[in-house]
């Protein structure tokens, strides 16, 4: 009888565990495009979209999608038209900014894509011969929380040493509280640059303004900035924003401290605030050199989690930096 009730405990703890994740995967058509790929568990639901960069769609939870979506552009496709088109949403990038050459195959080209798994997806960029790259990227969601990790692997198919770096840039809905925490040994005398107009002249001490606040170590964009470019180096991995739909989206990643940065700051971290129509969420990777057929990867983990907005704007920072901490 013993054994009976170990063997039934067991047999309910796995049956528990496959109720708790519920992962699916499955095709499906969204905003104008074929062939996305929704994955959803009991907490978030995900789209991915192959056909024009090969973007996250779609970062819901309870049907609020924390990312920007611009409705004009539904079922855009990277045409001689569309040539100069800026897709919204979860964007991937490789770097360094204003360095990096021309890759419109990579940026707005048609991914293909597989499902691996009910919780994993690939998506595969063209073979770019101007750039003299290629990027696969690798979705997946949790079973047990929020966690989408999103890998992205660059691979040099040129036959010359090719030098980039990893460049997160996902539109976020505007209007809400960027947050970026300040590292005490930073290189910048406030922690942080703001990059001004018209020749992106590097503000390397930026004078204070109403809509920038420095709190709990922790540097705040509470609003529409003087201008929308900020470069930091933080110390530690994550990035957040507060949206106005009531969500905390969190971005973990790594902090190389012994690798060299190649943004012209050296920066690890951006964030770009746009009016107030979105923001723009930057993991920065380090420098990579890459020889014919080398790769390298980055990975960022991403978090969606409710909070109600603050309407005064002035958000618990001790709270935040517990659930992002408790966020795995």
């Amino acid at each position: 009888m013993k054994h009976f009730y170990i063997f039934l405990y067991l047999f309910l703890l796995g049956f528990s565990q496959v109720l708790t994740s519920q992962n699916r995967a499955k095709v499906i058509s969204s905003h104008g495009y074929d062939n996305c790929i929704e994955l959803t568990n009991q907490w978030v639901r995900v789209v991915l979209e192959p056909n024009l960069g090969g973007r996250v769609l779609v970062y819901e939870k309870n049907g609020r999608n924390v990312l920007y979506v611009d409705t004009l552009q539904n079922g855009f496709v990277n045409t001689k038209k569309t040539a100069n088109i800026q897709p919204a949403a979860g964007r991937f990038d490789i770097g360094p900014e204003s360095v990096q050459k021309k890759r419109l195959a990579l940026w707005t080209g048609k991914y293909s894509f597989k499902i691996l798994s009910n919780s994993k997806v690939m998506l595969q960029s063209p073979a770019d011969s101007v750039s003299g790259f290629q990027i696969t990227r690798i979705f997946e969601l949790g079973s047990a929380s929020s966690l989408l990790r999103c890998q992205q692997i660059v691979k040099n198919i040129s036959n010359k040493t090719q030098m980039a770096c990893h460049w997160g840039r996902t539109f976020a809905l505007g209007g809400g509280i960027a947050l970026s925490p300040q590292n005490p040994m930073s290189r910048f005398p406030k922690g942080y640059c703001i990059y001004r107009p018209p020749n992106k002249t590097i503000d390397l001490s930026p004078t204070p303004e109403p809509n920038v606040r420095e709190r709990e170590n922790v540097l705040e964009i509470l609003g529409k900035p003087s201008n929308s470019k900020f470069v930091m180096d933080p110390s530690e991995g994550w990035l957040a924003y507060l949206s106005t739909n009531n969500l905390l989206f969190v971005k973990k990643f790594a902090i190389y401290g012994q690798k060299a940065y190649a943004e012209v700051t050296a920066a690890s971290a951006s964030i770009w605030y746009n009016e107030n129509i979105m923001c723009e969420i930057e993991p920065i990777g380090p420098q990579e050199f890459l020889k014919p057929n080398q790769t390298f990867s980055f990975t960022e983990d991403w978090f969606l989690e409710d909070y109600t907005f603050p309407e005064d704007r002035k958000a618990d920072l001790k709270q935040i930096k517990n659930i992002i901490n408790a966020c795995k």
